[in-house]
């Protein structure tokens, strides 16, 4: 697993150490930049058919989330998952948390009918 650091100020890199993660320093302040400059990264090191997910670090999951999408992700070459966000103060974190439900809403209808589905958000991996 490969933990992405950008400008953290929190305990972030003492647990992604504790937990035997790779990291990726950044200082870019942007999560396009950061993905931008990090996905080459990983791809070099894990190879072209690697699996990544990107998430937030206010974005929680399950314990048993990996086993539960194992399926999915060997099957389909992108995935979105609906994830639980722990910042819910101000109007932004709603909005998006709105937002990415109506979005998947849209994406399941859309699965269901075999019509390209949206990508939105965060809980999402290729």
């Amino acid at each position: 697993m490969v933990v992405i650091l950008d400008n953290c100020t929190d305990g972030t890199p003492a647990v992604a150490s504790k937990l035997g993660c790779d990291t990726i320093v950044t200082d870019l302040k942007s999560k396009g930049k950061c993905l931008t400059f990090a996905i080459p990264l990983i791809t070099e090191q894990y190879g072209e058919d690697s699996f990544y997910m990107i998430f937030d670090a206010d974005n929680v999951v399950d314990e048993n989330y990996i086993e539960k999408i194992k399926e999915y992700v060997e099957t389909y070459p992108l995935i979105q998952t609906n994830l639980y966000n722990l910042n819910t103060n101000g109007i932004i974190p709603r909005m998006y948390i709105i937002m990415d439900a109506i979005y998947l809403r849209i994406q399941k209808a859309l699965t269901l009918l075999g019509i390209s589905s949206i990508i939105s958000g965060y809980g999402w991996g290729a």
